[in-house]
């Protein structure tokens, strides 16, 4: 059954309105399907600690899994009372996502909340977060004070993963650590440990904090020593080197059935070191130029694989290699073709000119563009996304950097320090290497003027 209606005004027209239609006159009939109201219904719920105290002034947010409906409530957020309690008056029916958040407690993410009609408050457990204090021992008994280390702990629902270094006691502090059982790995140049189980426990009920405290001697592993080369001999800078746990298999031995894939690279002496730079910086280690080299020092005796990345070659299947650490020290090389190579000669002195001598430095390079065709779209060829390179230099304060393309370069730099970190960025220093003539190899040269290490401390 259909009526006419009107609308008056501007451009006033007639239709016929029905039940789920409206029809203009002399116009084909298309549905319009009524909203239909929602089904209301408020959530609520309350938030409390592992020992059932409520948790006042926690966040919580909820959103809806269903992104495509009928709906009014899609989702909100609010904090939950002196009670714990939290409720939204104009929730609805349906299934949504829950997150919880709240200062000294692990935060509850992505909880499924699938709310019903006379449902009872929504109860949510938080786990208060722990403090742990490491105290390391090298394997001669000494404290390992002031030294780097890579943590990587896995439980069942949480990884922690950090660059530490120890103070001058041999401690660090681990803050805000969900308490659980762990898989455990400390990796350093002085040394290692590895626990398949590692307990850190709970808060004890009615304390404000738990401090758990661990004493730990490391253990002497083996050494793995890195080279590359180009085809006539020379070491090859810039290189990174992926060293990895050979199979799931050995991950297992190694750290238990909880498995965490475990890169054991670490900060050593020709690698990039703790505070580096560049802002890629990563757990690959890179290779030093003039040397070609890398030594990773004190790995877990294990079956590793190691995968060659350099930037601008193209490796195949010949990046890769494994080796057995499991009874002694091991050595791998590689000789690779790099076409178009050019070199840089870098010359460092103080701001008086005199020559930086044996000092060790971090360098990054941005890459200013070239005129010639053939290195246009090469830009960052033996260059990692951030240019990255690291150099020794020789008793004149000189040192080689190869391989590079020709090309008009900014060029920044740091000093190591002698804790392994390195200090302020210098910079930049513009240079051009020519493109080469007569097929002959391109070369340039780059004078960059950085203060001595020592004037730098003070």
């Amino acid at each position: 059954m259909f009526f006419k209606r009107c609308f008056w005004g501007v451009g006033a027209q007639c239709a016929l309105v029905g039940l789920g239609f409206l029809v203009a006159e002399n116009a084909v009939s298309r549905p319009v399907w009524a909203q239909p109201f929602p089904e209301r219904e408020p959530l609520s719920g309350v938030i409390l600690d592992s020992d059932g105290a409520p948790v006042a002034g926690a966040l919580v947010s909820v959103r809806r899994q269903n992104d495509i409906g009928n709906f009014a409530f899609w989702g909100a957020e609010t904090r939950s009372d002196a009670q714990g309690k939290w409720r939204f008056e104009d929730g609805e029916l349906g299934a949504y996502y829950l997150n919880v958040e709240a200062p000294g407690y692990a935060s509850q993410i992505n909880s499924s909340l699938d709310w019903k009609r006379g449902a009872a408050p929504f109860e949510v457990r938080l786990r208060r977060l722990v403090s742990l204090k490491l105290r390391l021992f090298l394997p001669d008994g000494t404290r390992a004070a002031n030294r780097s280390w890579m943590l990587r702990m896995r439980s069942l629902n949480d990884t922690v993963f950090r660059r530490l270094r120890t103070d001058a006691n041999g401690e660090f502090w681990l803050r805000d650590i969900v308490p659980a059982t762990y898989s455990f790995s400390l990796t350093g140049e002085d040394g290692y440990a590895i626990f398949p189980e590692f307990e850190i426990g709970a808060t004890p009920k009615g304390a404000a904090q738990n401090n758990n405290e661990r004493e730990i001697t490391l253990q002497k592993g083996a050494d793995l020593r890195l080279k590359v080369t180009d085809e006539r001999g020379r070491p090859l800078g810039g290189a990174r080197f992926s060293v990895v746990l050979a199979s799931p298999e050995e991950t297992q031995r190694l750290l238990g059935t909880t498995e965490i894939s475990v890169d054991f690279a670490s900060p050593s002496v020709e690698s990039n070191g703790e505070g580096a730079p560049a802002p890629d910086d990563s757990l690959d280690v890179l290779t030093q130029d003039g040397q070609g080299g890398a030594t990773i020092s004190n790995l877990p005796p294990a079956n590793y694989r190691v995968r060659l990345l350099m930037a601008g070659v193209n490796l195949g299947g010949d990046g890769e290699q494994t080796i057995d650490l499991s009874q002694t020290s091991g050595e791998l090389s590689w000789r690779v073709a790099v076409p178009r190579a050019a070199t840089l000669t870098l010359d460092a002195k103080t701001p008086d000119d005199k020559p930086l001598a044996g000092a060790r430095l971090a360098l990054r390079f941005l890459w200013l563009g070239s005129g010639t065709p053939e290195t246009e779209n090469e830009a960052l060829a033996f260059l990692s996304a951030a240019g990255a390179r690291r150099v020794q230099l020789d008793g004149a304060g000189r040192a080689a950097i190869f391989p590079v393309r020709a090309g008009r370069y900014r060029v920044f730099a740091a000093v190591q320090n002698a804790d392994g970190s390195f200090g302020r960025e210098f910079g930049p220093f513009e240079t051009t290497i020519p493109s080469p003539k007569n097929g002959g190899e391109a070369t340039g040269n780059v004078t960059i003027f950085i203060p001595e290490p020592q004037k730098l401390a003070r």
